[in-house]
């Protein structure tokens, strides 16, 4: 991984311990009502977009310090298959209300690229707890934002800035781990479309662009695999929405 060529262009080189990691996610945004075949204007629009991320992480274990960088690109829209996969996961679920039509008002397709900086940088350390600074920017699509916080981390994983041997153990490890930042978003392509393709059905004219978020979660470690399971808040993020909540699990194995 040290010459990958990503990491020529792309990541800083602070002559730390590193951690290489590739990642594929897919995220969906519906408004409220997700039955409403109809645009609703004083709501988010449909919104979906798959990421593939290449990241990278620095440990400084003597200046107790996280360096993270990440490189994302993507698509946002159609493309994404948000409507397929929630109506996918509707059709497996009895209880649930059937397709959701309003994705044919989705934002329509934008190709993304996107860059993530953040500095975490230990405050106070009591043995398994750590109480460190968050500070950090993205740049790109489909989030371009500034973000300060704070981090509150409870571990039995083994020093928390120093590199970890992920993965590489029988034993069961276990951390818990609540971030909480405030963010100035400059521009949000999963509210305002994208900067290229202004072809879409609904998008908002107007963001909150100061957005205070929290994120807890709880991971686990066994042999080849780690389990993270979270619940997200974020703070309106536009006139007359409410603060915007979810849950998130994911799953990394060592190949």
């Amino acid at each position: 991984m040290h010459d990958f060529v990503l990491n020529d262009y792309f990541f800083w080189d602070f002559g730390n311990e590193k951690f290489y990691q590739f990642s594929v996610e897919q995220n969906l945004y519906t408004p409220k009502n997700i039955y409403n075949d109809e645009i609703q204007f004083e709501d988010r629009p449909f919104s979906a977009d798959i990421l593939f991320s290449y990241n990278k992480m620095e440990f400084d274990n003597s200046n107790k310090r996280r360096i993270f960088s990440q490189i994302q690109i993507g698509i946002l829209g159609k493309s994404a298959f948000g409507e397929e996969m929630q109506n996918g996961i509707h059709a497996l679920l009895p209880t649930s209300g059937g397709d959701v039509p309003g994705w044919k008002n989705q934002i329509s397709d934008e190709f993304l690229m996107n860059y993530k900086f953040e500095f975490e940088q230990n405050l106070v350390n009591l043995c398994t707890a750590n109480l460190n600074l968050l500070s950090g920017f993205q740049i790109g699509e489909p989030q371009t934002q500034i973000d300060v916080g704070f981090s509150l981390i409870f571990s039995d994983f083994m020093e928390y800035f120093s590199k970890p041997e992920l993965l590489s153990t029988n034993e069961f490890l276990f951390q818990i781990k609540n971030e909480f930042k405030v963010n100035y978003v400059i521009y949000n392509s999963l509210l305002q479309g994208g900067i290229f393709n202004k072809q879409n059905p609904y998008i908002l004219d107007e963001i909150i662009r100061l957005v205070p978020s929290n994120k807890l979660s709880v991971q686990a470690r066994f042999y080849k695999t780690m389990f993270n399971l979270g619940f997200v808040t974020i703070a309106k993020e536009f006139p007359k929405a409410e603060n915007h909540k979810w849950l998130f699990f994911e799953i990394q194995t060592k190949l």
